[in-house]
């Protein structure tokens, strides 16, 4: 029974790290998780569930999990997943992907590792924003 179901990856989408023009409590920047549906077709029922974890100066740290609901994605289409502070870039930030597609169920875990180099030198290079794969 276990052989008869399907395990479908969904390689339709992709997660961004977006840049905005905004600022957090703290004068830092703040940027965007952006689902990106790659294909050519329309996806339903996206569900996508967030969480963040890893150590910030030495100590354990977690965000909540949270969960975000899309009836439907156009293609080559996105949508704001959330905001994301300078200070939760620092930490391993984790997506959790399920949507539909003919009828099959698809889904996706991809993780944005914590930044190696501190947000400021990011911000001196001027990138605008990563892929998660």
């Amino acid at each position: 029974m276990k052989a008869d179901i399907e395990d479908l990856v969904g390689n339709h989408v992709s997660v961004y790290i977006v840049r905005t023009d905004n600022k957090d409590e703290q004068g830092l920047d703040v940027w965007e998780a952006m689902l990106y549906n790659d294909s050519d077709f329309k996806l339903e029922n996206i569900l996508v569930n967030t969480k963040g974890y890893g150590k910030i100066d030495s100590r354990e740290v977690s965000t909540a999990t949270m969960r975000y609901f899309k009836d439907e994605l156009s293609p080559k289409s996105s949508f704001k997943i959330e905001p994301i502070t300078s200070e939760v870039l620092k930490i391993n930030n984790e997506f959790w992907i399920t949507y539909s597609l003919d009828s099959k169920l698809y889904e996706r875990k991809l993780v944005f590792n914590s930044l190696d180099k501190s947000i400021e030198s990011i911000a001196e290079l001027g990138e605008e924003g990563y892929k998660v794969a």
